[in-house]
Parts: C-alpha cells; sequence; structure tokens
C-alpha cells in the first residue's frame, strides 16, 4: 500500500467563510533566535531540549495505531546493538503537549543550521614542486641542497610586488632571523625568496618543518654552509619552543655563516615570548591575481603581448573566472594557471587545462590526507570535515569519539604497582594551533552578535568534502562511521546534530543501499528523535540526486503508509517537512495535512514539525498555505487535534531576527508576517482565539504566548504589534479575550519570577476597552 503523498488533501475545502485570505507572494527572511529575555519556554526544562521525545513503537512493531510495548533498544546503531546515551531529554517515549514547544525558536534556528551545513559540500605563490631538505639532527639527515633555481628565477623575474614592498625590503635588510607572518595562499613563500634574493642570499634552503628548532644554530654550525646562504622553513611544528635563547643562538650561527633563516608562520600564529617580537613581520595582502597571471604568462612565454592576447580570448578568461575570481583563489593555483596556459599548444584546450588543473587538486589532496599517518590527526580530520566552521570543542568532542570507535584501546602496561593498565594518548602531545596547521585548518573570526566561541575549518572550503569522500570510498570503516554519527545525532548539540546528519545525507548519496538498511531504518526504530530527524535530513540530500529521488520516496511513502508504526509515520513526517526537493512545498504540506487523520499524538507531532520545517524555509510565500491547512484541520473532528498541535508549534518553533545597528530584536515569526502582510492578521487572531478556548492544549498556548509576550516586553515594536493582535482575539472572541486578560494578570502576578509589566498592562487595558465595545454594541442590538 502506498501512501498519497503527491494527492491533495481530501479535509474540507476552505469556504467563503473562512478567514483566510489571498496568497501572499512578498518574500521575507527566516532568521534563527532564541528565546527573548525575561520569557519562559513553554516546556519548562532547560538544556538542550532539540530532541525532548521518544516513539511508541518500533518500525514493524504490533499493535493498533502503534500502542504495543515499545522496543527501546531497538536498531540504536545497527543490527545487534542497543542505542547508548539515551537520555531523557533525547528520547519520545511518554512526550507531552508542553515539552513539543519547549524551545522557542527551534525550527529558525535548525533552518540556519542545515543551510550552514549545505554550504561545506560543495597554497603559495611558488609554482612546481619544492625540494624540502632535512635538518633534523637524526643520523638519516639529508645533505642540504639549495632550492630549484627555475623557481627562484621565477620570483626574481616575475614576481609582482605589493604595496608598500619597498619599505619590507628596507626593514628587512637589517635582520639576519626573522617570523615572517601572512595568509596562506597570499604569496608567502614567493614573498619570503624575494627578501633573500634582496640581501643577495647565494643559495636558498627549505627547510623541513619538523627541524628541532632548539637545535638549528648547532646543526647549521656542522653543516658547514657556505657563505651567505638563506634558509625557509615552513609552518615548523615546534614554533612554540621558539625563545629568546634559542633565536639569539641563532643570530650568533646565521652571522657567522653569513647567512639568513626566514620562518613563515601563518597570520593566527602567536610568538610565545615577547622579546620575540622584534623579529616578527607581517606579510602586506598579496598583489591582485590577474597581475600576477600577467606577470607569469608573460615570464613562461618570453612574450607579454602574446600573453595579453591568450588572456583576452573568451574560452580563457571563462577558465580565468573559474578559478580566479572567487575568494578562495590562491597565488599557488594563479601561478599553476598561467604555468599550464604557457605550455598548452594552439589552439589553447581550456578543457584540458581544466582537467590538468582538477588532476592536479585531487593529488595535492592525497598527497596530504595519506601524510596524516596518526590515528587521532585522521579522526580530526573527519570530525572537521563533518562540523566544518563548529565551536573547536565540539569538533574535538567528535574527534575523540570517531577515535574511541576506530582505535583497539592502545597498548598494555604494567604499572609501579604491578597492574596491567592500558596506555592513553598523550592529550598534551600535540597543541590546538599545531594540530590546525598540520589540517590546514585555521580559527575563524567571531560573527557579531554570537557568544564567544572558537571555530574552525579548513582554509579551503572544497577539503571537507573530499575528506568526506575519502573517509568512506578509502577505507573499510563504513560501519563505525555511521555509529559515530548515530552519536552525534544523538548526543551532540542541535547544531551538531543538524551537521551530522548532513554528512549522514552525504554517505547515502555514496551507497543509498547499504545506508538506508545499516543507518536510516535502525534509526527509525531507534526511538531517539534526534535521529529520526537526521534520517530526514539526510533523506532530503539523497532526494537531490535525480536517480535516488524515487527511492527516497518510496522509502518514505512506506513509513507514511504504516499505520500500526507511529515511529515510521512520524519520521516520514519529518521528511515531508524537508520537502523532499519538490518543486511545490504545498506538495509535502498536503500529504501533512492528510496524515493527520491518524489517532497518535507522535504522529501529530511529527506532522507538526513538518509543517514548521516546511515554513522555516519561506514563511512569507507559505504562511497563506499552512494557515490554510491547520484551519481545514480545526474543521475536522479527526483531525482538530493535529491542528492545535501544529498551530502552537509552529507558533513556537519560528522566530525571525531583525538588526538595525548593533541592536538585534527577536520577533515571533508568525507576529511578524501579520504586521508585514495585513491579510494574515485575522487568520493569525482566529487561530489563537481556537487554540486558546479549545481544550486540546490550550494550556501549552497560553505558555507559546507567555513567550511571545516575553518577545514584546523588551521591543517597542513588537509590543506594539502583541497589542494589537490581542485586541483583536478579544473582539473576534469574548471567551478568548478574557482567558487572554487572565494570563496578562499572571504576567505581573506576585508568583511571576519574571514579570512583563509593560505588555501586561497595555493587554488589560485594550482587552477591558475591546470589553466595554462589546458591551455598548449588544446593549445597541437588544
Amino acid at each position: 500500500m502506498t501512501a498519497p503523498v503527491g494527492a491533495a488533501a481530501s479535509a474540507p475545502p476552505v469556504t467563503a467563510a473562512s478567514p483566510i485570505g489571498a496568497a501572499s507572494s512578498s518574500p521575507g527572511p527566516a532568521a534563527a533566535a532564541g528565546p527573548p529575555p525575561g520569557s519562559t519556554t513553554p516546556g519548562g526544562a532547560g538544556g538542550d531540549q532539540s530532541g525532548s521525545d521518544r516513539t511508541d513503537q518500533p518500525a514493524g512493531g504490533a499493535g493498533p495505531d502503534g500502542q504495543g510495548q515499545a522496543d527501546d533498544d531497538a536498531g540504536g546503531d545497527g543490527p545487534g546493538e542497543t542505542t547508548t546515551g539515551e537520555a531523557a531529554g533525547d528520547s519520545t517515549h511518554g512526550v507531552t503537549e508542553a515539552s513539543a514547544t519547549e524551545q522557542p525558536g527551534r525550527a529558525s534556528q535548525r533552518h540556519e543550521y542545515l543551510r550552514a551545513a549545505e554550504r561545506n559540500y560543495g597554497g603559495d605563490a611558488v609554482a612546481g614542486d619544492k625540494f624540502v631538505y632535512y635538518l633534523t639532527g637524526t643520523a638519516a639527515t639529508e645533505k642540504l641542497r639549495p632550492f630549484p633555481a627555475s623557481h627562484q628565477d621565477l620570483v626574481r623575474h616575475a614576481f609582482v610586488p605589493p604595496v608598500s614592498w619597498d619599505d619590507y625590503r628596507n626593514e628587512f635588510r637589517g635582520r639576519r632571523a626573522v617570523v615572517l607572518r601572512g595568509r596562506p595562499g597570499h604569496g608567502r613563500d614567493a614573498m619570503a625568496i624575494r627578501l633573500l634574493q634582496t640581501v643577495e642570499a647565494r643559495a636558498v634552503y627549505l627547510l623541513d618543518p619538523r627541524a628541532d628548532l632548539s637545535r638549528l644554530a648547532e646543526l647549521l654550525s656542522a653543516q658547514g654552509i657556505e657563505k651567505g646562504a638563506g634558509f625557509l622553513i615552513q609552518e615548523p611544528i615546534d614554533i612554540a619552543q621558539l625563545d629568546r635563547y634559542t633565536f639569539e643562538n641563532l643570530e650568533s650561527a646565521l652571522v657567522e655563516a653569513d647567512a639568513r633563516l626566514v620562518v613563515i608562520v601563518g597570520s593566527d600564529v602567536s610568538l610565545s615570548h615577547d622579546d620575540l617580537l622584534r623579529h616578527q613581520m607581517d606579510l602586506p595582502e598579496a598583489p591582485n591575481r590577474r597581475d600576477i597571471l600577467n606577470r607569469h604568462l608573460g615570464y613562461h612565454l618570453d612574450d607579454e603581448p602574446r600573453a595579453q592576447q591568450i588572456l583576452a580570448r573568451a574560452a580563457v578568461e571563462e577558465l580565468v573566472a573559474e578559478h580566479l575570481n572567487g575568494a578562495e583563489a590562491t597565488c599557488e593555483i594563479t601561478s599553476v594557471l598561467a604555468l599550464h596556459l604557457s605550455r598548452a599548444a594552439e589552439p589553447i584546450d581550456t578543457a584540458a587545462v581544466r582537467a590538468h588543473l582538477r588532476r592536479r587538486h585531487a593529488d595535492t589532496f592525497d598527497i596530504w590526507f595519506d601524510s596524516l599517518q596518526d590515528l587521532e590527526l585522521r579522526c580530526f580530520a573527519i570530525a572537521l570535515a563533518t562540523l566544518h566552521g563548529l565551536p573547536y570543542e565540539d569538533v574535538a568532542e567528535a574527534a575523540r569519539r570517531l577515535h574511541d570507535r576506530l582505535s583497539d584501546g592502545g597498548a598494555l602496561t604494567v604499572s609501579a604497582e604491578g597492574q596491567l593498565t592500558v596506555r592513553r594518548g598523550d592529550p598534551f602531545r600535540l597543541r590546538a594551533t599545531s594540530l590546525l596547521r598540520r589540517l590546514r585548518a585555521s580559527t575563524l573570526p567571531a560573527q557579531p552578535g554570537q557568544l564567544p566561541t572558537t571555530a574552525v575549518a579548513y582554509r579551503d572550503d572544497g577539503v571537507a568534502g573530499q575528506v568526506i569522500y575519502r573517509a568512506w570510498h578509502g577505507y573499510c570503516i563504513h560501519d563505525q562511521l555511521l555509529q559515530w554519527l548515530g552519536d552525534l545525532a544523538a548526543e551532540g548539540s542541535a547544531e551538531v546534530s543538524t551537521y551530522a546528519s548532513r554528512t549522514l545525507g552525504e554517505f547515502s548519496t555514496y551507497a543509498f543501499d547499504y545506508v538506508r538498511d545499516h543507518a536510516l531504518v535502525p534509526w527509525v526504530n531507534s526511538g531517539v528523535a534526534r535521529r529520526q530527524q537526521a534520517v530526514a535530513d539526510a533523506l532530503a540530500v539523497a532526494a537531490k540526486i535525480p536517480a535516488l529521488h524515487g527511492s527516497v520516496v518510496q522509502l518514505v511513502n512506506g513509513w507514511y503508509a504504516a499505520r500500526t508504526q507511529p515511529r515510521a509515520q512520524f519520521t516520514a513526517a519529518l521528511a515531508q517537512g524537508t520537502g523532499l526537493d519538490r518543486p511545490d512545498p504545498r506538495t509535502s504540506l498536503a500529504a501533512l495535512e492528510r496524515l493527520a487523520m491518524v489517532d497518535s499524538f507522535l504522529v501529530r507531532l511529527g506532522i507538526a514539525r513538518g509543517m514548521t520545517e516546511l515554513m522555516a524555509g519561506d514563511p512569507d510565500r507559505l504562511a497563506q498555505a499552512v494557515y490554510e491547512s491547520i484551519w481545514r484541520c480545526l474543521g475536522d473532528p479527526r483531525r482538530t487535534a493535529a491542528g492545535h498541535l501544529a498551530f502552537v508549534v509552529v507558533a513556537n518553533d519560528l522566530v525571525t531576527e531583525r538588526t538595525v545597528g548593533q541592536h538585534v530584536t527577536v520577533w515571533p515569526t508568525l507576529l511578524r508576517l501579520a504586521v508585514e502582510h495585513r491579510h494574515l492578521q485575522q487568520p493569525l487572531s482566529m487561530l489563537w482565539a481556537r487554540t486558546l478556548t479549545e481544550g486540546q492544549v490550550n494550556r501549552v498556548a497560553e505558555a507559546v504566548l507567555r513567550v511571545w509576550a516575553g518577545y514584546a516586553e523588551s521591543d517597542p515594536g513588537i509590543q506594539e504589534a502583541f497589542v494589537r493582535m490581542a485586541r483583536g482575539i478579544g473582539r473576534m472572541d469574548g471567551r478568548a479575550g478574557a482567558t487572554l486578560e487572565r494570563l496578562a494578570r499572571l504576567w505581573n502576578g506576585d508568583e511571576e519570577l519574571l514579570p512583563l509589566p509593560l505588555v501586561a498592562s497595555r493587554v488589560s487595558a485594550v482587552l477591558t476597552s475591546a470589553a466595554a465595545e462589546s458591551g455598548r454594541h449588544t446593549e445597541e442590538l437588544a
């Protein structure tokens, strides 16, 4: 049996008496925010509340409409493995109306997380190979050889000086050892070589980043270096060991050899000793990439006019724009592009050049990832790819979880007391800054209005997708990866859970049947709401692949029609809430409305969240359709309970941030829509009146309205809109007005810990006035 997912709902149509007006088409934002200062959450419970429910019945279980005994351990992480770490707040067992609305702004926040996670999938300017010369002090130390002359010639003849370059050259002349700080990809190597050429270094050597800096002076002296040499070391592993004593010894050895040392570090690296600041130079921004391309191509061709002619061709311009117009364009890729264009035969085949660049990028990634020999580094690389852009602490915790999944526990040792123990890794072995350098990652600047945090990300956004692809296709760790994502989805923060679901979706595009059998179906049966939401999010990713869309819809339809399996129908409703990449989200809205006939609170919760998720994507366009759907549900006895719950969840979970200067206000999205679209004012007031006076979820509605009042207390604009809505409710329904007046007294009563005197006073005043007007109108009619 298949569910009528694509069919229109059979509920009664909107009549002429319906309060719903014409459809709105104006665009509008759907930003994320938390509850307002001074407000209480309807559910009461604190902590991370985004997954506070556990489902009634495992998919495939018995019992009429899922009323049988729940199997709480079914399919936690895979066949034969029970669910781990399922705190009460992470399950759907015993879920109530109050817990359904315990996190104001939940859907808007999730929408922002999903958009950020979606963005995650989608070098310096000396082109060619770099010879690394080891100076580590071991028996295997290689004899020093100079940096390739061809690369030095490229810098000598094709270097494009950045702004104020002469000032940097003059400052460098008086130094023997210097630490150059600069952004990767902004020509740091070329600038360093050019500075060494400025002082006429006779040879330039590239030292191994693993060189022992504390013994570098001794090793330089032992090598018998020729006079006037220059040494270049990039991102040294133990930069933190550099101190005044070490640098003074280095300078003495360099003076004796008439040599120079340039240490290149990232712009985010801080020297550990203030005494070293005199050795530090901050490099300028790299020149325009197209200027570099012009100069390099002219150098390789030894014909600048011909270089200009080549770059003027439409196909070449398109190729150049692809690689140089983005913010991620590096000096290295610019130099490599010039090299390939100079070697291409006429007429230039831009497709072949593009393929060469793609292969080179892939080869570079393979070499880098294969160099991460340590399990800890690879686990952190995969965790960073999954949580790209999230706080360092979240990434480190995820890396630790994956390491625990993949490691064998460590070597057995005997302690001093004769006890057999497992040797654990040294948590101080690798500093965070060194770890990020090894992974070509960096910290991100804090965004205005955010709480203080240290977010981390790969420097090249494309690396995250490459790491995820390699993790799945390169190794036989599929089950461990899926189990690890299950841990993150169930136990991480709401943001971590959302990002993990996006990676699960990416894996499903690689091997849909395998992920379906080993993760999607078991997670539906797990009874953990966050995992079920992760399943829905993952299917939304897979649905975007044309070859998989039919399989995704078939799977969701099967769950949708499983009347005796509320867990499956709950997940199907969540999946409908993603839109499943359908051209018109109203198709999914109709499916949710039809499902509202099922007499299961869990399914009703899934419908409410599904409608909310749909609306979060484009609230201005979909508000009309969602109001109509809820109103039809309220007119059908089989769907009334679902309609009430859907309205309070939508009202609670959708918020919009508005920033004016430095001031950020948080609006309930439905209230904001009523202000900006007049035809939505009456439907909002009528839905509030019905929900406050009917017995399905009226107590929850009162709690959500208290949250709205909290927003209104701190902002005059929201307060004005809230009071106007209260007046409309009072005029529309006397019972609802009386309820609202009672609530206003409570908001400023003696028992209220966070009183709302402004809102309470104004709401009481307008309701008293509305009641008086209604009384006079009644007398006139009599």
